[in-house]
């Protein structure tokens, strides 16, 4: 009885609180309104719409985060927001809320994270110290971008640790569901950016999608969006049943094999197109992937006896396959991507200088230094290259950490990795992708299997992988957790 009056009780004062906070802010609206136009109208209610998530989020504070980075993207109010980081603030707000109100207490059954994940989250705070004292000492200053550069690898260690200790992995599923969604909506978006290129964000919230910053129309941003969302759509393919629902799986999948094309991505084209190799040779298909290969054998011999075909298609497609050209000499696209070939190898060229230039460089990488908005804004290579060098932006996975953080960086990522898929990858190997614990481990696994195939080549730090794992992992725990308090609860208690 007690219990019940305690919830008409909480459910009557949220009521109350919603109705004062609407009559409240009702004239404030008005105001903003008349004076400062519709837009503020919109920010006002994204503040309201935050603040009612923070008291109803409990132990979904979590939740949308996924969401979010898939996404990706900036808000822009005059400078830049992340939008993942944006959505961690959310996040962590109704967090703090439950714990101080004593609505979320932590996961049971869990125990401690393992040492390399804090050596690893105290070597970066360390090294971000390290940095912003050397800058300041050298009259360099450049504290905010210092600190943006560092957040790109720390942000997963914030995630871990709150996630790892108060994330509830029930709502997994909803927050796979989301971040599905939110791939359609960023290729969609990305597709209309194209078709009609005026449309390059949406006002009001300023929202940039990511690819904007790599194409005028957006395009570029399909080399990324893609794969994501072909790797989330094969997982539901294995997942889900019925005839409807995987038709529907498979065609949005089909979709992605071909918009990747567009995206002019060779590197990208190339990812996706080994996704259904790598999932055939996890699933011990050995006809599919005698299929699989001899398919993808045939166009590439096809391709490369007639590559003056490309020159048929859009400047997109045709960066895209010239990728899989053995002399690219041949083809006009060429022009193009011979400056991008140059542009990397110098980044690559310039990350192995970085990282051999002393024993302590060696161990322990440069770290981040500040850039001079003229260089940053420079389409000159050498100044281009000047500011990839200090801020540690090599477009390369491998030379980013290891001219940043040194060796001892790369092996503390490799240990974590470690940590995360020790438990889930031998089930998927074992099972397949047959729930979300494996379709988690699937996309942790190709992306650190990409992370060491192409890291030369492409990448940043490996933070969605850190992400993915940890999800993966808790996962794991969590239903072993319930099958031990099952077995527990099913055996009679002794009596005197």
């Amino acid at each position: 009885m007690a219990t019940l009056y305690n919830r008409v009780t909480h459910q009557r004062v949220f009521i109350w609180l919603v109705t004062f906070l609407g009559i409240a802010s009702a004239p404030v609206l008005g105001y903003f309104t008349c004076t400062l136009g519709w837009q503020m109208d919109i920010i006002i209610a994204g503040l309201i719409v935050v603040a009612g998530w923070a008291f109803v989020a409990r132990d979904r504070w979590w939740v949308p985060f996924p969401a979010a980075l898939s996404l990706g993207g900036t808000f822009y109010f005059g400078f830049k927001i992340p939008v993942h980081e944006m959505a961690l603030l959310i996040c962590l707000f109704p967090l703090a809320l439950a714990l101080a109100t004593r609505w979320q207490g932590a996961i049971p059954g869990r125990g401690n994270p393992p040492p390399s994940v804090f050596f690893l989250a105290f070597y970066l705070v360390l090294h971000w110290v390290g940095s912003l004292l050397y800058n300041q000492m050298n009259g360099l200053g450049g504290v905010g971008n210092v600190t943006r550069s560092y957040m790109d690898a720390f942000w997963p260690m914030i995630l871990f640790f709150t996630y790892y200790f108060f994330g509830n992995s029930k709502y997994i599923r909803t927050a796979f569901f989301l971040m599905y969604c939110a791939l359609c909506f960023r290729t969609l978006f990305v597709l209309g950016s194209y078709f009609f290129p005026g449309f390059v964000y949406i006002p009001g919230i300023n929202y940039v999608p990511a690819g904007t910053s790599v194409d005028g129309s957006g395009i570029g941003d399909l080399r990324t969006a893609c794969p994501a969302l072909a790797g989330i759509t094969l997982c539901y393919l294995c997942i889900q049943k019925g005839f409807f629902i995987r038709t529907v799986n498979f065609i949005v999948l089909l979709l992605c094999f071909v918009l990747v094309f567009m995206s002019g991505g060779r590197l990208g084209t190339l990812s996706l197109y080994l996704m259904p190799i790598y999932w055939a040779c996890l699933t011990r298909k050995y006809l599919l992937i005698i299929l699989l290969v001899v398919s993808f054998g045939s166009g590439f011999l096809l391709l490369n006896s007639n590559p003056e075909i490309i020159n048929y298609f859009p400047d997109g497609v045709q960066r895209s396959l010239s990728g899989f050209l053995l002399k690219k000499n041949m083809v006009q696209i060429n022009e193009t991507t011979g400056a991008s070939d140059e542009w990397h190898a110098e980044l690559q060229k310039a990350g192995f200088q970085q990282w051999t230039k002393s024993m302590a460089t060696f161990f322990f990488g440069n770290g981040i230094r500040p850039f001079s908005k003229e260089l940053f804004e420079s389409t000159d290579m050498q100044d281009m290259l000047k500011t990839a060098i200090a801020t540690g932006r090599f477009e390369s996975a491998l030379w980013t950490i290891l001219s940043s953080l040194g060796l001892i960086g790369m092996l503390l990522y490799l240990n974590v990795f470690r940590f995360l898929l020790a438990d889930s990858l031998p089930l998927l190997w074992k099972q397949g992708i047959c729930d979300y614990q494996t379709a988690f481990a699937f996309i942790t696994s190709y992306g650190i299997f990409l992370f060491i195939i192409l890291g030369n080549f492409a990448g940043y730090y490996p933070s969605i992988e850190i992400m993915m794992g940890l999800f993966a992992k808790t996962l794991h725990d969590d239903q072993k957790r319930q099958e031990r308090d099952k077995i527990a609860s099913s055996v009679p208690i002794a009596t005197s």
